[in-house]
């Protein structure tokens, strides 16, 4: 039985033949090649800059050392319960402080920033009221837009992931966007040690090895050559297994909340045994994950990303996908919630 993964990963001719082109050069490191992905991420995405970096990961973590580096007074960080670890990973490593939401942020002049995900590209809220700086992890979300524009460019910065599972993928590598050019200045000076322009080694900031590959950059620059075409795919995807026709978005995956534990394990059961790979939805990290609990709260604190990390799934709808694993996916989806509501009916 051949099995439906979460991801697939196709690698052009035309990619495969720059990074040959890269590789001959003998400029593998950081390079034009880079410069040229930049260029042209930033264009597609529309704003002014784009700094790449090694993942997703270091761009979330090189943003916020930006914030710090500029506020210095500020340790706290206005942020979401329910997202990925690696999001939270990134406050942890610049020593700042995560303070959680469950569903609406507060301002507070207080916090240094307020940092938003938008988990499995569907958007979340952006507090654009607020006159703390926003930074959002779009790392699942590319090509998702609200209101007419791309995620990643309503706040002070986004941020991006090109992990194989995401909407293009460079392996792994990461992108920081921003319209405002001292930020991506001191993020290109954060990502190479912190180290100042010029051939000698002086260090004003104290920084990361997050550089970028040229051979990743190339694979990016053809990967945006189709990424439209995937975005589409994957929307058409996410629609066709009942997702919002109204949102404008690139699915990282196609989530499900069930009502119970029983119905999303039963679900996740006959997933597997069908073939189809699949994955438990994020938990609440403050309250459900050991690795956190070293910020003293408890189970109750946060109800909704609690319910979503007890009853939450996802499933595979990329671009990739062909119409008869799509089929076999929403009929085992749509078959166990059918079941739960009559038996809960019969109850």
């Amino acid at each position: 039985m051949k099995k439906i993964s979460l991801t697939e990963v196709f690698v052009s001719e035309a990619a495969i033949k720059r990074v040959e082109s890269v590789l001959r050069s003998g400029r593998i490191g950081q390079g034009e090649t880079v410069e040229e992905f930049e260029r042209d991420f930033a264009a597609w995405v529309g704003s002014k800059y784009a700094v790449s970096v090694s993942s997703g990961t270091m761009a979330d973590t090189i943003a916020l050392a930006v914030l710090k580096n500029v506020f210095p007074y500020k340790k706290d960080v206005l942020f979401p319960a329910h997202t990925f670890a690696a999001h939270l990973n990134s406050v942890i490593y610049n020593g700042l402080n995560p303070v959680f939401y469950d569903d609406e942020p507060r301002e507070s002049d207080h916090y240094l920033c307020v940092f938003p995900v938008h988990l499995l590209g569907i958007p979340s809220k952006i507090p654009l009221s607020f006159k703390i700086p926003v930074l959002e992890d779009t790392c699942e979300a590319m090509g998702s837009s609200w209101g007419g524009k791309k995620l990643g460019t309503y706040g002070a910065m986004g941020t991006f992931s090109f992990f194989p599972s995401h909407t293009m993928t460079t392996g792994e590598g990461g992108m920081i966007v921003t319209d405002n050019k001292d930020y991506a200045d001191l993020a290109k000076k954060l990502r190479n040690h912190g180290k100042n322009s010029g051939r000698d080694f002086h260090f004003d900031v104290i920084g990361f090895n997050g550089k970028m590959t040229s051979i990743q950059a190339a694979l990016g620059i053809e990967a945006l050559k189709t990424v439209d075409l995937d975005i589409k795919k994957r929307r058409d995807n996410y629609v066709y297994l009942g997702g919002d026709d109204a949102l404008d978005i690139s699915p990282h995956a196609f989530p499900v909340i069930c009502e119970s534990r029983e119905e999303r394990d039963l679900m996740i059961q006959r997933l597997e045994s069908a073939g189809v790979e699949c994955r438990n939805l994020f938990s609440s990290l403050p309250t459900q994950e050991k690795a956190y609990k070293r910020f003293g709260h408890k189970l109750g604190d946060f109800p909704e990303a609690e319910h979503a990390g007890d009853c939450g799934l996802y499933v595979p709808c990329h671009q990739y996908l062909q119409q008869f694993e799509l089929d076999i996916i929403k009929e085992i989806v749509n078959g166990v919630q059918k079941e739960t509501q009559k038996a809960e009916k019969v109850a």
